[in-house]
């Protein structure tokens, strides 16, 4: 058996192979995923059934939720757009976890629903009307919005979230919520309630009925 190690990765760099083994014509990798999980692929020429089978370890202790599966989403391309034009129109000046923030509001209302009330897909979610409020049709910023391209540095982190998100690989760091609003704010669905988490310059709900 012969062995090739890459590089010892960091723990702030992932989705890097860092092992590769051979031997008989098998061969097995490990990578470290963006999930914080170590991924061990094997693929077996002569095996029966699927060619390859993997084994999850963590890669160290996670202080974080774990990840959820994948929502419904439709078509993967509109639903990562749509997504991620979301995230640009209501947190671009956040920093990357207020953006995972809102991304993850948008998961917990598609699994929660029920969907005459939220949307029963990501896109729905994003798109149901006064939701959203970078959506509305009156909102100062729904032009730059429906325009924004990868030019835009904080649209391709949108983007990269927004593919996470998709693929269920997204942690939630806002302990279930399904609402939020700025810190500037007070809504009325907000009375009396406590939010579970501030970040950035916004405030999540998991208690709104």
């Amino acid at each position: 058996m012969t062995q090739r190690v890459q590089r010892d990765v960091p723990d702030n760099e992932v989705n890097f192979v860092v092992a590769t083994m051979q031997a008989d014509g098998a061969q097995v990798t490990k990578t470290k995923q963006s999930n914080g999980l170590w991924t061990v692929t094997g693929i077996f020429p002569d095996a029966s059934g699927d060619a390859a089978m993997s084994l999850d370890r963590p890669a160290s202790p996670r202080t974080s939720p774990a990840p959820s599966a994948p929502v419904a989403v439709g078509d993967r391309a509109i639903t990562i757009d749509t997504l991620a034009r979301t995230l640009w129109g209501e947190a671009r000046g956040e920093p990357r976890l207020g953006k995972e923030a809102v991304a993850a509001v948008v998961l917990n209302r598609v699994r929660r629903g029920p969907p005459e009330r939220f949307g029963a897909t990501i896109t729905e979610v994003c798109r149901k009307p006064q939701q959203f409020s970078c959506w509305n049709a009156d909102d100062p910023n729904r032009d730059r919005l429906e325009r924004v391209d990868r030019s835009d540095p904080a649209f391709v982190e949108c983007i990269e979230i927004a593919e996470q998100a998709v693929d269920g690989i997204l942690e939630d760091p806002t302990v279930g919520s399904d609402h939020y609003h700025t810190i500037d704010v007070s809504p009325d669905w907000a009375r009396g309630k406590m939010p579970v988490k501030t970040i950035g310059r916004h405030r999540f709900y998991n208690n709104i009925a």
